[in-house]
């Protein structure tokens, strides 16, 4: 399941468990499954957020090499 899929199936849940007219036991199951599913989404957005920071110091790198050249030229 994708990111996107794992946010908006956890939307559902949420929703699902504002409804009062759900039994208990149903209520619970749904719960642990949105707290297994934030717990992956989580672990996702630290991922890209680890990739995101990667790319940014590369970028920064090759923008103050470009700097560092055109300052000696």
């Amino acid at each position: 399941m994708s990111l996107d899929e794992k946010i908006s199936k956890l939307t559902e849940i949420e929703e699902k468990l504002q409804d009062s007219n759900l039994p208990i036991c149903q209520s619970v199951e749904l719960y642990e499954e949105g707290v297994k599913l934030a717990r992956e989404i989580l672990d996702e957005l630290n991922q890209l957020k680890g990739k995101i920071s990667v790319i940014k110091q590369d970028m920064d790198a090759y923008s103050e090499k470009i700097t560092t050249k055109e300052n000696l030229s």
